[in-house]
């Protein structure tokens, strides 16, 4: 899939709060490795991407976060939410 944008979704009444992606713009791009995904309950989704179609990439519940790009390739994006899962 190469680098594609993840779209932060609301998060409650919060419309992009998710701290996992603070200090990071409401859609921004990360590295794909591959289409897999998993399929989920909206409720849980804290990102979505648009590859064909719309799928859930990033999903929390409670302190549990997940998301389908990896980060470690993903630059200065990427940095930043691995900062952010550490400061957790």
């Amino acid at each position: 899939m190469g680098w594609n944008e993840l779209f932060q979704q609301p998060v409650g009444a919060i419309p992009c709060g998710c701290p996992l992606f603070e200090g990071l713009n409401d859609d921004f791009y990360l590295y794909f490795v591959h289409s897999f995904h998993a399929v989920c309950d909206d409720k849980y989704a804290i990102g979505k991407t648009y590859y064909g179609y719309e799928f859930v990439s990033a999903v929390n519940k409670g302190n549990i976060y997940g998301i389908q790009p990896h980060p470690e390739k993903s630059h200065e994006n990427g940095l930043k939410i691995i900062e952010n899962f550490v400061k957790l």
